[in-house]
């Protein structure tokens, strides 16, 4: 299931928006003797790449200023901490002479022992990209970076579909990440490894050059027959391949129009993608612990697909699911004002538990007994198709015909309604065979419906009996005597920090 991948390379890659370019000229960068220019004001630029409004759900979660993102006083959006932490160190861009939009390389392209690892930091959900406004036609220093005070505004790049239903497939994804040529594919290129787009026209060029002059032509090479383009530098010729490596299974990047639509037919694996890349924004501002492993949506709808295709004998998905929940928890410090609120939010979870307990005794002997008289049900109906079908009830069938073909006749009139009255009888027992079976069939469908409601609910009593328990610790326990168990004072006291030695400690 989608709902499960951990996403570890978080954690062994250093941040993706500073990959370091390849060289194009020599090895030192004439950006390194200056000293960073600091942004004042920066634009980050969203672009959805899905009509999904869950995406759009998501980004107004990142855009809206946040408690727990704070920087002193302003209270700041994800998206917002997220650029001045990303771009806090210095980015050189002296091998661009266009320096209007900044693109960051958010792609891991590696190959190993195994095979090629490729992976999307944001999962093709969305684009960013950095731009400013100033007298220098918008134009990026050499070298820049941001700091804590730098003011970022965030916008969002509307497509011009406006149709936000959950099924639109992918031929209505976003139209303007799209690129309809191969210079808009090469300058794009050229912004996310840092190249100067001067470059474009030289590529074009070499990809002319062997009769390659639109994207359709380019979509049309295979992988074999890369390696036989020899007027493209092979350095080029790695980066194009990479991006549309990338990008092809993405109908936004306009690289596979044809591209599917990978959350169509899965709401979990959307909500699951949505919450990886939510765990990559709270890793780079460092935030992380704020978040839980696993989203509860993604978990709920992924066992929810499940059912449709598994049989479930029992309680083994509500176990799974149960277990699953556990990483759905949320690491939060507590205070007192923050523990009341959640106590007043689980004693109004034990009321409702504690009702539903009251009921379920009551539930559980009426669904049993409508499991047994639906079994009865299915069992007599087997019974009456048994008779029907029987092969004695066919012979007897058969030969009250013949009988009736062998009557004696004077003319064709009385033959011809001999052989129509044998038809009618031969189609009424057909009929009576297909209500038999189809009545069966329907009765079965029914008691397995009960039978599974009921084991839901017999694997359901013990999980809510265990909740009610745990619930009422929770009500149960002071905060203050658990504090003091844990030797932890609240609210108040000094927090001593200097280096070893200066007397922290004896104070």
């Amino acid at each position: 299931m989608p709902f499960v991948k951990m996403e570890s390379s978080f954690f062994s890659s250093p941040s993706p928006t500073r990959s370091t370019p390849v060289p194009t000229s020599s090895p030192t960068s004439p950006a390194t003797a200056k000293t960073a220019v600091i942004i004042d004001d920066l634009i980050l630029r969203v672009k959805l790449n899905y009509p999904y409004k869950e995406i759009r759900d998501f980004y107004k979660e990142l855009s809206t200023p946040n408690v727990d993102t704070a920087i002193g006083n302003p209270k700041l959006s994800i998206l917002q901490l997220y650029a001045l932490h990303a771009l806090n160190t210095p980015i050189d861009m002296s091998n661009q002479s266009v320096r209007t939009v900044y693109r960051p390389t958010l792609n891991i392209h590696r190959n190993d022992e195994f095979s090629p690892f490729k992976y999307n930091f944001l999962l093709n959900l969305l684009d960013i990209e950095y731009t400013i406004d100033g007298e220098n036609g918008g134009q990026f220093p050499v070298l820049w970076k941001t700091t804590f005070d730098t003011n970022v505004t965030v916008r969002l790049i509307e497509s011009n579909s406006t149709d936000n239903c959950p099924t639109t497939s992918a031929a209505n994804v976003n139209k303007s990440n799209s690129h309809t040529t191969l210079l808009d594919l090469f300058k794009t290129i050229c912004r996310e490894q840092k190249y100067d787009e001067s470059h474009v026209t030289l590529w074009e060029d070499s990809f002319k050059a062997e009769h390659i002059n639109t994207l359709n032509h380019l979509r049309s090479v295979t992988k074999s027959s890369w390696e036989k383009l020899s007027k493209v530098p092979e350095v080029v010729k790695q980066l194009i391949k990479n991006y549309i490596e990338m990008n092809v299974d993405t109908a936004a990047s306009g690289l596979n129009p044809q591209a599917s639509d990978p959350y169509q037919h899965s709401k979990a694996t959307l909500f699951a993608d949505i919450h990886r890349v939510r765990r990559y924004f709270y890793y780079v501002i460092q935030k992380l612990h704020l978040l839980a492993y696993l989203s509860r949506q993604a978990v709920t709808l992924a066992i929810d697909e499940v059912k449709k295709t598994y049989d479930d004998d029992g309680n083994i998905l509500i176990n799974i699911q149960n277990y699953l929940n556990t990483f759905c928890l949320e690491n939060r410090l507590e205070d007192k004002d923050s523990y009341g609120l959640k106590k007043a939010d689980w004693q109004r979870e034990f009321d409702k538990l504690t009702q539903a307990e009251l009921s379920n005794d009551e539930k559980e002997t009426k669904l049993k007994a409508e499991v047994q008289k639906a079994e009865e049900k299915w069992k007599q109906s087997e019974e009456r198709r048994e008779r029907v079908c029987h092969s004695t009830n066919e012979a007897l069938l058969s030969k009250q015909i013949e009988t009736i073909l062998e009557r004696r006749t004077t003319n064709e009139r009385e033959r011809h309604a001999n052989i129509q009255e044998a038809n009618r009888i031969r189609l009424d027992h057909e009929q009576k065979k297909l209500e038999a079976e189809e009545n069966a069939r329907q009765d079965f469908n029914e008691y397995k419906e009960k039978k599974q409601e009921h084991w839901n609910l017999i694997a359901q009593i013990p999980s809510e009996k265990a909740q009610i328990e745990h619930l009422k610790s929770l009500i149960d326990m002071e905060f203050e005597e658990a504090e003091k168990k844990l030797m932890v004072k609240y609210g108040r006291g000094l927090l001593l920090y200097g280096p070893p030695g200066t007397g922290m400690s004896f104070l």
